[in-house]
């Protein structure tokens, strides 16, 4: 094996790949800020510390890492401190007082933080960003809307900026968002079928388990499907103007409300019993919603959650409302009998299946299951610390969830640390675990229910098949919501790579003479 040979870069440490140099080089050379899109697991970390390595060497401090997340941040930091010989590398967090971080700022030369923490600092004039030579932005695909990145990056003008995805997203639209909001000026693209990259593409098996709906619940979806069908017939036999498709998605209440509140505020106040209406279809949408991709429990949880607010000193008349309607009051009674009856959700048991199985065949194995909700990801774990070799822990975010409290940054931490050493062989995670984690033996990967974004598809693939083969299971109720977020996000995915393919067109021919070693 070869390894990177440079000034500031730890002797036998850093393999010399020939993408990962050629990535790097050009960025150097040509010093334009430039979007590095690579597959998970394939090292887009490793390019960076290139450069940072040479930026700290020509130019001096100061370099800024930027991660979406604290576990990230920490990640980052060590990643940095394994390879680059520099003592003053520090990561700056929201747990570090702001007086604290002003001086961490001036005494270091390398700084890993979230881009909140950065903006807060700039902000109150606690650093400096002019002093930024270079801008790392890990998990590039952030930067749209008015997340903190798009502040940064603008405040950092004078750096070369250089950010990292696996995952740019379907939409040209989205792409260019990315790259105008990062002033980015060049992409620099790798795929699995690259020749350079191939050999380090660890397999991934890919399947999806297609599970009956339990018929048990039935009725409560019925139930929920005739609630919908009542409201918005009533809507349109009151408002036979508005547009209102049979088959009525969140999406389309959504876009429909903003169009009622644009004439709202022009003077039509009549339509205000039609938004009225609208909250209590998206209301039920959401309950079908949990119900056909959750389970009864999310659903239960939910329903009564509605009634609680109806019921409380703060109630909005559109809770009252709905829960004064007879169907809602029904759904409500059928949820609770068959809370009652304590039926295990069929994706629980299937988890528990694939555990037990991936447990037998090789009991040092590392799993991961992907939950978008924090009272099923509970609901899994009590399932598997019954389970004979599991070891489960669950990892969540920061806030709080009632009575269910998150996890501070020294203990997501100390669990990611006991995942990577074995004292931990099953991870069951929110949406926190999905971003770059680099956790290299995972060989099973879970998702309790699929996604519809290709991003967050491809993020919880990652976390497998980095050191070896790994395998990802998909679990989807036929005929239910959970079907067409699969297809979607299989649909969105495919489209993304489309975009890639377009964007490279013109490297598909390689050069000769192509640079496989960076000779500084």
């Amino acid at each position: 094996m070869n390894f990177v040979e440079h000034p500031l870069i730890k002797e036998n440490t850093l393999e010399a790949r020939a993408y990962q140099i050629e990535i790097a080089k050009k960025i150097l050379i040509e010093r334009k800020n430039t979007l590095v899109v690579l597959p998970t697991g394939v090292g887009k970390t490793e390019i960076a510390i290139i450069i940072i390595a040479e930026i700290l060497h020509q130019n001096g401090p100061k370099i800024l890492f930027l991660a979406p997340t604290r576990p990230l941040v920490t990640q980052h930091r060590d990643r940095l401190s394994k390879y680059i010989k520099e003592e003053k590398i520090v990561a700056l967090t929201g747990t570090i007082t702001p007086e604290e971080r002003k001086d961490l700022w001036k005494e270091n030369n390398i700084i890993v933080s979230t881009p909140q923490v950065i903006q807060n600092d700039i902000l109150s004039g606690a650093i400096d960003p002019d002093e930024v030579k270079l801008l790392i932005i890990d998990e590039a695909h952030r930067s749209v809307g008015k997340y903190a990145y798009t502040f940064v990056t603008e405040k950092c003008s004078k750096s070369l900026i250089v950010g990292l995805t696996a995952s740019p997203g379907s939409k040209m639209e989205r792409i260019q968002e990315i790259m105008n909001h990062l002033n980015i000026k060049h992409v620099e693209i790798r795929t699995e079928i690259d020749e350079d990259v191939r050999p380090y593409i660890h397999g991934i098996k890919i399947e999806n388990i297609m599970i009956n709906f339990p018929d048990e619940y039935e009725p409560l979806r019925e139930k929920l499907i005739e609630i919908i069908n009542a409201l918005r017939d009533n809507l349109k036999e009151k408002y036979p103007e508005i547009n209102i498709p049979q088959k009525i998605s969140k999406k389309r209440i959504l876009d429909i409300q903003k169009e009622l509140s644009v004439q709202i505020n022009q003077g039509n106040k009549s339509l205000y019993e039609a938004l009225s209406i609208l909250a209590m279809i998206l209301k039920m949408i959401i309950a079908l919603e949990y119900l056909e991709t959750q389970g009864l429990s999310t659903c239960h949880e939910y329903l009564e959650q509605l009634v609680s607010q109806a019921r409380s000193k703060e109630a909005k008349r559109t809770d009252i409302r709905l829960n004064k309607l007879r169907g809602f009051q029904e759904a409500v009674i059928i949820a609770r009998e068959l809370i009652k009856f304590d039926i295990k959700s069929p994706k629980i048991e299937m988890i528990e299946k694939l555990v037990e199985e991936q447990l037998s065949k090789n009991d040092r194995s590392k799993i991961i299951i992907f939950t978008n909700y924090r009272n099923i990801n509970l609901e899994i774990y009590e399932h598997l610390i019954k389970i004979k070799n599991a070891r489960p822990s669950r990892f969540l975010g920061q806030s709080s969830r009632g009575n269910d409290k998150g996890m501070s940054q020294e203990e997501q931490e100390q669990i990611l640390k006991k995942f990577r050493n074995g004292e931990i062989n099953v991870l069951i995670s929110t949406q926190i675990g999905e971003e770059g984690l680099d956790i290299p033996e995972t060989d099973l990967v879970i998702f309790h229910e699929p996604v519809s974004s290709e991003i967050r598809n491809i993020q919880r693939r990652g976390r497998t098949g980095r050191a070896r083969p790994g395998r990802v299971v998909v679990l989807v109720y036929k005929n239910t919501l959970d079907e067409i977020l699969f297809f979607a996000g299989l649909k969105k995915e495919k489209k993304m790579k489309e975009r890639m393919s377009k964007l490279t067109e013109n490297k598909k021919q390689k050069k000769k003479g192509q640079v496989t070693l960076f000779d500084f």
